[in-house]
């Protein structure tokens, strides 16, 4: 089974609004064809901007960013990302 580190986000059927976010593997050998990575996560209770950061070898850099908003009690992505393309 593969897995990706597209950050995959959705939100989540409950009561309350709230995000889930999958992490990446941050250090593994096991490369599966994608780098290691880790989410950074930052904001507060009205807005959140989430980044994958990606090991190139010699250091982790930015990679995919998303932002979030909380309007009306709900998670909205700030403006939605260009379709993902299918990595080599």
């Amino acid at each position: 089974m593969r897995h990706t580190h597209l950050l995959p986000v959705r939100e989540a059927a409950a009561p309350r609004s709230l995000l889930v976010l999958l992490a990446g593997t941050a250090c593994s050998r096991r490369h599966r064809g994608e780098a290691n990575s880790y989410n950074l996560v930052t904001g507060g209770r009205e807005s959140l901007t989430v980044t994958v950061r990606e090991w190139t070898g010699e250091r982790f850099v930015a990679g995919v960013t998303r932002g979030y908003l909380r309007r009306e009690g709900r998670w909205e992505e700030e403006s939605p990302p260009p379709p993902e393309t299918p990595r080599a």
